[in-house]
Order: C-alpha cells, then structure tokens, then sequence
C-alpha cells in the first residue's frame, strides 16, 4: 500500500516549488546582481565628477551654474 499523502498540504509545496521557479527565471531574466549596480552606480558618478572637475568658470563669475538656474 501507499503512503497517505495529506493533498492540501502537497498542493501547497507544489505551488511554492512552481512560485520559486518562476522567481528564478525573473531573477535569471530581468534581475542585476548587487556588484553589477553597484559597478554601474560608480562609473555614472565617476563620470559626473570627470565632467564637473573640467566644467569652465568665467574670472568675476561668483555665482554657480546650478544658482544661474533659479
């Protein structure tokens, strides 16, 4: 004979292992690592810093180009 199988309960582990496989394949698709993000999150600023060190100031120009703005 066989094992008596509680299906409330089976039905439950079965739609956790399909939510997980699906999670996976998000993960898989979609998703970025946390080193990848923080890869491009370092070359964006790095890149401001490069651009802002080489912004040009006019001699008598006291106020910032962010203040010009206002």
């Amino acid at each position: 004979m066989g094992d008596i199988v509680n299906l409330q309960q089976y039905r439950k582990k079965l739609k956790r292992e399909q939510a997980e496989r699906r999670a996976a394949g998000n993960r898989m698709h979609f998703g970025r690592g946390k080193l990848e993000r923080r890869g491009t999150d370092n070359a964006r600023q790095r890149h401001e810093r490069n651009l802002d060190s080489k912004q040009l100031q006019r001699p008598g120009d006291d106020e910032s180009p962010s203040d010009r703005q206002r």
